[in-house]
């Protein structure tokens, strides 16, 4: 048996908590994190001991200095840090810490992705109607037009689906919200 696991995982941000989740059993079955790469999907483990470990992902297009200066005061460990993502861990007894205390922090950063997805929505669209009006007069290469908004057409959808999800998402935390209070 090999001590060390390279495991391919793909998650989305509005289902944070399982992979946070994932990489909590892994920790507990003795399968310690040491690199995470590949867009925070490919996850490097050692075998070791068993452990506690509280992880948190989290997304920050911009930080400022303090942005770290609040983890590291707490006690997380920052494992991952690329493209505005961040994966932080702390290693607990007893009560799982949590690195957001309040459900509105997770609302603000929901509305972060949804502000992306929203702009991604408006740009593809425009685009395809770019590409139109530029096409328009050629008849050449009719099946590569075809496969090009067949993509965009693709992609406008996955866009929606993503829009939606994060809207869910917030939905439920916003109820979560009205029942603490």
């Amino acid at each position: 048996m090999s001590d060390v696991k390279r495991v391919f995982k793909w998650w989305w941000a509005w289902s944070h908590d399982r992979i946070e989740n994932w990489l909590e059993e892994m920790e507990a079955q003795g399968w310690n994190l040491f690199h995470v790469d590949c867009i925070a999907v490919r996850f490097h483990f050692t075998k070791g001991k068993s452990r506690r470990m509280r992880y948190c992902t989290d997304y920050q297009p911009k930080i400022d200095p303090e942005y770290k200066n609040v983890f590291f005061d707490a006690g997380w460990e920052l494992v991952y840090s690329e493209n505005g993502w961040y994966i932080w861990r702390m290693e607990y007894q007893g009560t799982r810490p949590e690195a957001y205390s309040d459900v509105d922090s997770l609302i603000e950063r929901n509305k972060r992705f949804i502000w992306i997805i929203s702009m991604l929505c408006i740009v593809v669209p425009l685009q395809l109607i770019m590409s139109t009006i530029a096409v328009n007069d050629s008849h050449r290469l009719p099946d590569l037009i075809r496969f090009r908004y067949g993509a965009m057409a693709a992609l406008i959808a996955f866009e929606g689906y993503m829009l939606i999800k994060f809207l869910q998402f917030d939905k439920a935390l916003k109820r979560k919200k009205q029942l603490k209070k």
